[in-house]
């Protein structure tokens, strides 16, 4: 006889209650911002200009992958017709942005990183797009219209307010919104050396289980979801050439200045954690992450919109 599976836990897969999602999105932000202000401060580290420092490798990576299947934009481009004006919350380099206004008849581009901006209207412009309008700023001071489609990718990970950032974005779109986020954490294969260099836990990101939740109690949206994976099935922090460069990159993540004496520990940890792809790269193996899309119609007859 087979035996029945073992009851499970329902406190592991069901949202508790009496959660304020919206208080719990904020504290996981602050907690994680603070922690990160405090160890920067005792490595005398100046706190990064985050995303331009990246913009270029932003860029790179988004060129290398035109043409490449997008199922968020496949998502977007269904649902937005010719006549349509999208908005896109944090562009970046405009990995969507671009290809949307080839598309449609209008994209407005909020974006607050001066260097992503600067890409973003180089390539637009080498391109000949004339329907694309960038506004320079953060979402929660932009001036922008209505449009039908909003869409939001991996931008609010460090957003505080989290219900007054879901508010404005629903109430500039007429149609439908769409935002993406990870199912996991995108640093948890570095856990465990965090707490072996730093003798403390390393706070979480919110992620995809606080966004629904945060969507379905405060404002009453059940949304639609589709979870994808990335490029890289393991989701690494990053491909790295040789160890020097991997470990200059997960010294940054960490927070350990070059050459304090933590970042011995962390060449040593690298040295036996390391491995290399296919194509003789290095990366830092962990936990598989998803990309969860999770869109709504945001009509006032939508389904998606409860009672």
């Amino acid at each position: 006889m087979i035996a029945p599976p073992a009851p499970s836990n329902p406190d592991a897969v069901i949202p508790r209650l009496d959660v304020d999602w919206v208080e719990r999105w904020r504290s996981l932000v602050q907690a994680r911002e603070s922690q990160a202000a405090r160890l920067r401060a005792q490595t005398g580290l100046d706190p990064p200009v985050y995303w331009d420092r990246r913009a270029e490798g932003f860029r790179a990576n988004v060129q290398q992958r035109v043409g490449e299947a997008d199922r968020l934009l496949q998502l977007v481009s269904e649902r937005a017709g010719a006549d349509s004006a999208v908005l896109d919350v944090g562009a970046g380099v405009g990995r969507h942005a671009l290809p949307l206004a080839r598309m449609r008849r209008e994209v407005v581009a909020v974006e607050p990183s001066a260097t992503m901006r600067g890409y973003l209207k180089a390539d637009a412009a080498a391109e000949g797009i004339t329907n694309l309008t960038v506004v320079p700023c953060a979402w929660e001071g932009a001036g922008v219209p209505v449009c039908e489609i909003a869409l939001c990718s991996h931008v609010v990970y460090s957003i505080v307010d989290i219900a007054g950032f879901v508010d404005k974005l629903r109430r500039h779109a007429a149609q439908y919104c769409f935002m993406a986020i990870r199912t996991g954490l995108r640093d948890a294969q570095l856990l465990e050396l965090w707490k072996l260099v730093h003798g403390e836990d390393k706070v979480p990101e919110p992620g995809f289980l606080e966004l629904y939740n945060v969507l379905h109690q405060r404002f009453r949206i059940a949304a639609n979801v589709e979870i994808t994976g990335f490029r890289r099935p393991s989701n690494p922090l990053g491909m790295f050439s040789s160890p020097q460069e991997a470990a200059a990159a997960v010294r940054e993540q960490l927070y350990v200045a070059e050459g304090a004496l933590k970042g011995a520990g962390v060449e040593e940890y690298l040295s036996t954690h390391l491995v290399r792809d296919e194509e003789g790269r290095l990366f830092l193996p962990g936990p598989r992450v998803g990309a969860a899309i999770v869109w709504w119609e945001n009509r006032a007859d939508s389904w998606n919109l409860l009672a």
